[in-house]
């Protein structure tokens, strides 16, 4: 139920955000990678819990049957459970430049700024 409104949720922040009048705005950007970041770990977990208590075929065995696998997941996991709560600082970051500073809003406060500490925070 959780992951399913969690998903729910997400997907409506990225509707919502994906119009024309948000669109052009630099918080879109890290509230719509967090609902992307939210979404990717919630669902990686949800499926871990599916796997070890309802199926009868636990993670542990599911990850050691490939060593790349249990790689990619360990690292992806471990990404996006740690680049949700840096883009939300991020977002505060941008939010107080555009309030303390209006004057240098549209220097700092850029979809093109926001792109970039996006994309540093998730490598």
């Amino acid at each position: 139920i959780l992951a399913f409104l969690g998903t729910l949720g997400n997907i409506l922040i990225l509707i919502m955000f994906s119009k024309k009048e948000f669109f052009k705005t630099s918080y879109s950007i890290y509230i719509r990678a967090a609902a992307i970041s939210d979404t990717i770990f919630m669902l990686m977990n949800i499926s871990e819990d599916v796997m070890d208590h309802v199926t009868s075929y636990p993670l542990v065995k599911f990850i050691g049957t490939s060593y790349n696998f249990c790689n990619f997941w360990f690292v992806t996991i471990g990404t996006f459970r740690n680049a949700s709560p840096w883009i939300v600082v991020a977002l505060a970051l941008d939010r107080c430049v555009a309030i303390w500073k209006p004057l240098h809003r549209t220097r700092y406060c850029t979809k093109k700024t926001a792109a970039i500490i996006t994309a540093v925070i998730v490598l």
